[in-house]
């Protein structure tokens, strides 16, 4: 009896903790001199990932498969005064990726933060996606990540010591359609190191819906823009931090953050203006993502959507399939979202 008492007496503290979380704000912790390894550093979010730690005095590791793009990230930090090594790496192979951690511990030391922020995408259905492409989906967004931390988690865990942030995604919290091996719902991924689809067909996540549309139709159409495209691989990389956290804390490893950020669009360079029938798809900014995602390292926050999918999750378990459907029919249009290469 007092043990389930005990529990309910700890689940009332939490919930009143999560409470209070939402009026104030823990205090940012300091990253200066930390190690910071960051996958699809060439450009993007991961290249903007790079200057933002590196602005807040962390030593970079810019990894990516483009070596010249991922020279000029390296350029322009140390331009800024900062610290910055640069390493050419393909994700989808594991030899090099151990080769990878071998010659950072060598030449730069012991990664103190993992960045795992590299991923590709395919836009195809379940049976028009090839084994190649399920192959290096999985490897590179998922795989890379399981073996990026089997190498520098055993130096964290010595020193009790270290934060590992995985960019996901909306996808890995919802499921889509015609993005099954990938279930990562912004665009900017295109940019990332492996993979340039000329033209993707989206659905679109936020609307510039008419004010005449209801509140209601406008979440459910925001959650059917999420659910349509790029299922698995994102999901994987929740459940991995998910079951990594819970690893930690049974072994008491409190000094080792973790951080899986879900945002939904990020509009880019290479994916500009993309439109539907009902109007301009309202996205999220690459610098404003980057400074939450890294505010969310700061604070050692684990789970963080971008907006809050909390509304979305609850309704996903409460309205009837039948009710998201016809609300989703009534929202719905495609969105196309060019590169630079199509214009």
């Amino acid at each position: 009896m007092s043990s389930v008492l005990g529990l309910f007496w700890k689940i009332f503290v939490e919930f009143v903790a999560a409470f209070v979380r939402l009026f104030w704000k823990p205090s940012a912790k300091s990253i200066r001199g930390e190690i910071a390894l960051v996958t699809g550093a060439g450009q993007g979010m991961g290249r903007l990932l790079c200057f933002r730690l590196a602005e807040l005095g962390a030593k970079i590791i810019a990894v990516d498969v483009k070596e010249k793009a991922n020279e000029e990230t390296v350029e322009i930090i140390k331009q800024n005064g900062s610290v910055a090594f640069g390493y050419t790496v393909d994700l989808s192979n594991a030899k090099e990726i151990h080769r990878l951690a071998s010659r950072v511990r060598d030449e730069v030391g012991d990664v103190t933060m993992l960045i795992n922020n590299a991923g590709v995408v395919y836009p195809n259905t379940i049976l028009s996606v090839t084994e190649e492409m399920i192959f290096n989906t999985f490897h590179v967004n998922v795989i890379s990540h399981f073996l990026l931390i089997k190498e520098f988690l055993p130096s964290m865990k010595e020193n009790n010591h270290g934060h590992i942030f995985a960019m996901a995604s909306y996808a890995g919290l919802f499921g889509l359609q015609h993005m099954i091996d990938y279930r990562y719902t912004y665009p900017e991924i295109i940019m990332c190191s492996h993979s340039t689809p000329k033209l993707i067909n989206l659905v679109n996540c936020f609307h510039n819906i008419d004010i005449k549309t209801s509140i209601l139709t406008k979440w459910v159409s925001f959650l059917y823009h999420c659910l349509i495209f790029f299922p698995a691989s994102k999901h994987a990389v929740v459940g991995l931090m998910e079951g990594l956290r819970q690893e930690l804390r049974k072994e008491n490893l409190d000094g080792i953050n973790l951080t899986c950020f879900c945002p939904t669009f990020v509009n880019t360079d290479m994916v500009k203006r993309p439109q539907t029938q009902l109007g301009s798809v309202l996205v999220l900014t690459p610098e404003y993502t980057v400074n939450e995602s890294v505010d969310a390292i700061l604070r050692n926050k684990f789970l963080v959507s971008l907006p809050s999918a909390t509304v979305l999750q609850i309704m996903r378990e409460v309205m009837p399939g039948a009710v998201m459907d016809a609300l989703s029919d009534h929202a719905l249009a495609d969105v196309k979202f060019f590169a630079d290469e199509d214009k």
